[in-house]
């Protein structure tokens, strides 16, 4: 009904008044994905004790040129969260890299681990071992858009890609493990 418009928190409303009809729709279902990426704190009990995170998948079928591109638009509901990321990673860098120099410069050893670089957003044409890596660096947790179902199969056909079996296992949130350059990935909770 289209008065759920108007019922949205402000977070979603107002990114979708510049839509109508059926991509308004398309935006609405992708932006509900994107906020619920992006609730770590909310969980509810299923199967008895088990708790699930609030994340949500969303596969929109659509013609050509029907307005699928309003998913990718609707990443920028989440974009606060990715430069503020963006900006403690970038933060964390320079610090190390001050250790690292001064350490240089005193003639000592410098052993410490660079900082991870975590994201919001994993790309859609990733390879299988970047993307475990990446849901490893990131607790397990990410944002994967494409308006293109293409672009997620055609992850098949790079190197150590067919990453697909990895989403699946995403959809029920569960433990993953996976090997990978002789490095064995183990993620508890996709």
């Amino acid at each position: 009904p289209v008065d759920i418009y108007n019922k949205l928190p402000l977070m979603l409303k107002v990114p979708l008044m510049k839509y109508h009809d059926v991509p308004k729709f398309m935006a609405l279902l992708a932006g509900i994905s994107n906020v619920s990426a992006i609730l770590p704190n909310l969980k509810f009990v299923h199967h008895g004790t088990y708790q699930y995170e609030a994340n949500l998948f969303t596969w929109i079928i659509a013609k050509q040129s029907s307005g699928k591109n309003v998913v990718n638009e609707m990443q920028k509901i989440c974009g606060t969260i990715e430069d503020n990321i963006e900006r403690d990673f970038a933060s964390s860098y320079r610090e190390y890299k001050e250790r690292e120099t001064q350490a240089k410069a005193d003639g000592l050893d410098f052993n410490e681990t660079k900082p991870v670089q975590k994201t919001l957003f994993l790309g859609a044409d990733i390879t299988k071992a970047g993307f475990v890596k990446k849901l490893m660096e990131n607790d397990g947790r990410g944002i994967i858009s494409t308006t293109e179902a293409q672009t997620l199969i055609g992850a098949n056909y790079t190197t150590y890609g067919a990453f697909l079996d990895l989403i699946l296992a995403c959809y029920g949130h569960e433990r993953y493990q996976k090997t990978l350059n002789d490095y064995t990935f183990k993620i508890k909770e996709t």
